[in-house]
């Protein structure tokens, strides 16, 4: 049995750190993107209700930034701020915080995929390691826990 519980905190470990240094690889990649100078065309905040994981209703603000840019030789318009999911935020201040980093009207460097120039982004996050640590740290103490009942 325990031998059972090792072996699951191990893989859990082991797929943990895997999909960790897969999304490092692609952050070093997007990181290394040429730059384009962007022209900020719009700056806002929308706002959402959305229901919390418990159920309860809270209202989310999502900075939205649109940007126009030349790469590959073309015109873009792009939206994105960074990959991945829409930034939102439950407090307005900090969308305020980041709408007021690009104002309408302002420039901004903007990182574009060479391979398909449309796809660009105001900015590339930097993968920490506070999640893999925090997870490999949560399935010791729970395997120790299981292991000792």
């Amino acid at each position: 049995m325990v031998l059972g519980i090792f072996g699951v905190a191990i893989a859990l470990i082991a797929l943990t750190w895997w999909w960790h240094g897969r999304r490092m690889k692609k952050v070093r990649s997007q990181a290394a993107w040429p730059t384009a100078e962007a022209a900020i065309q719009s700056s806002g905040i929308r706002e959402a209700e959305e229901v919390d994981y418990e159920g309860a209703r809270e209202t989310a603000y999502y900075p939205e930034i649109a940007f126009s840019y030349a790469a590959g030789g073309q015109s873009h318009v792009g939206k994105a701020i960074q990959p991945g999911a829409a930034l939102s935020y439950t407090s307005q201040a900090r969308a305020q915080e980041v709408c007021a980093r690009y104002p309408v009207g302002g420039k901004a460097k903007v990182r574009y995929n060479p391979a398909a120039p449309s796809e660009a982004y105001l900015q590339i996050p930097k993968a920490d390691l506070g999640m893999p640590i925090i997870v490999t740290i949560a399935v010791v103490v729970i395997a120790f826990f299981a292991a000792a009942a």
